[in-house]
């Protein structure tokens, strides 16, 4: 008798444990099912910011390049709220890094090796490692990141 592993999870949106086998097709990428249901977008949802105002935590979804492909309000109202335009602008931009104004910008300069933010974008971009809850000091927050499709989900995570 060969019996399933059955391995716990934390999900990337509610931060609640559940437990899948292995083989098990329905929960991926670390999502519960309940959560998983949220991604499933209502025909109410028009655009995508209004499919992840859907997600209660702050998100950003980031592209390959670390810029910003879409945001939810609670990520906009935490970053300050300040930013009329965070869409297609590096991570360095959004949170005002200062080596985001050094020539080069964001991601070129020495500095930028040791950013926790690009690494964790870039490694889950690169490899679909998931991060869960490490600090991001140039935020002061606490971040997770999960791949979904080629983008990352970033999300600001309570410190």
């Amino acid at each position: 008798m060969v019996s399933k592993c059955r391995m716990k999870r934390t999900c990337l949106v509610c931060h609640g444990i559940f437990e899948s086998a292995d083989d098990d097709p329905v929960i991926t990428q670390g999502i519960c099912l309940q959560c998983s249901e949220s991604f499933v977008a209502p025909a109410s949802a028009r655009t995508l910011g209004e499919f992840l105002d859907q997600i209660g935590v702050p998100v950003l979804l980031m592209d390959d390049d670390v810029r910003v492909a879409g945001f939810n309000h609670a990520a906009h109202a935490l970053l300050g709220g300040q930013h009329h335009r965070l869409r297609d602008r590096f991570i360095g931009e959004v949170i005002e890094c200062v080596n985001a104004g050094s020539p080069g910008g964001c991601g070129h300069t020495e500095n930028c090796k040791g950013c926790t933010l690009r690494h964790a974008i870039t490694t889950t971009h690169q490899t679909g490692e998931n991060k869960r809850r490490i600090l991001a000091r140039q935020l002061g927050k606490l971040i997770s990141t999960e791949k979904v499709g080629r983008f990352v989900l970033l999300r600001l995570d309570e410190s």
